[in-house]
């Protein structure tokens, strides 16, 4: 069962006469072209969750094992999470500007992933863990060779990894993000004022 408000329960404020039959046509065709921005209010909120959590955890790591690269991580997942929030609510307002602020946003922390992963998989070296496992391991150097290329294919597999996980994922929801702008376009344009006010205001 649809969990919109139908338009025969809507009630007329005090002292204002019914909706007539045109009126109530309008604000059920408002009604109808602000579902999509609700879905999308509702994916930008669940990304918003995701990033400030993953943010909030980076940065409790990053107070337990001082680290740079931990403490910015976190700063840029907050930073991320909270300009979708923000985008989110200019997005239940209908505002034109909201789904190319959260395309952008997503963008923005896909740039950062990749400059991380590009970093790590190039300034990677392996020198430090020869150097380790000679000091601790009885191995001849072909086993050592083996273990190291080993190490190597593993700390590629996993950046990489990472940097299609986060093109797939950022890179998804910014084109999910630009294609909502058209049905901003479409509420805004198809609906009187009066009744994209009333939308917004059911819209808790």
């Amino acid at each position: 069962m649809s969990s919109a408000t139908p338009v025969a329960n809507v009630r007329p404020a005090a002292g204002l006469a019914p909706l007539n039959a045109e009126q109530a046509a309008q604000l059920q065709l408002a009604a109808s072209a602000y579902r999509p921005l609700k879905r999308a209010a509702g994916v930008a909120s669940f990304s918003a969750i995701t990033a400030l959590v993953l943010g909030s955890s980076t940065a409790l790591y990053a107070v337990l094992a001082p680290d740079i690269g931990a403490v910015v991580a976190a700063l840029i997942l907050i930073a991320s999470g909270t300009i979708e929030l923000v985008g989110r609510r200019r997005l239940l307002r209908a505002e034109l500007g909201a789904t190319r602020m959260l395309m952008l946003n997503q963008l923005a922390l896909f740039a950062c992933v990749a400059i991380y992963c590009i970093v790590q998989l190039s300034t990677f070296s392996t020198q430090s863990i020869v150097t380790e496992i000679t000091s601790m391991l009885d191995q001849d150097i072909e086993s050592q060779g083996r273990l190291v290329h080993y190490i190597r294919l593993v700390h590629y597999a996993l950046y990489g990894s990472v940097l299609l996980a986060s093109l797939a994922s950022q890179g998804g929801l910014a084109l999910y993000y630009a294609r909502r702008r058209k049905q901003v376009e479409s509420f805004r344009a198809g609906a009187p004022v009066w009744a994209q006010q009333v939308v917004h205001q059911l819209r808790t």
